[in-house]
């Protein structure tokens, strides 16, 4: 399964009873993550669109060729 923005967005922690994290620095991470994956699985998309139209105008030219 992967892991999307919107997962990493709503991931919740249960209250460390000791000694435990700062949620709201946690929330502040978590938050900066979710927009940096949420960027680069957009970027993968562009990218990959980008390869397939590529490969539909190589695959147009070299039917013109043969």
């Amino acid at each position: 399964m992967a892991i999307t923005a919107q997962d990493i967005e709503q991931k919740t922690f249960s209250e460390a009873k000791k000694h435990g994290y700062d949620t709201d620095e946690v929330d502040d991470f978590l938050d900066t993550l979710a927009s940096e994956v949420g960027a680069m699985l957009g970027k993968i998309k562009e990218l990959h669109d980008r390869l397939q139209a590529s490969d539909q105008q190589l695959a147009a030219a070299q039917a013109q060729v043969a």
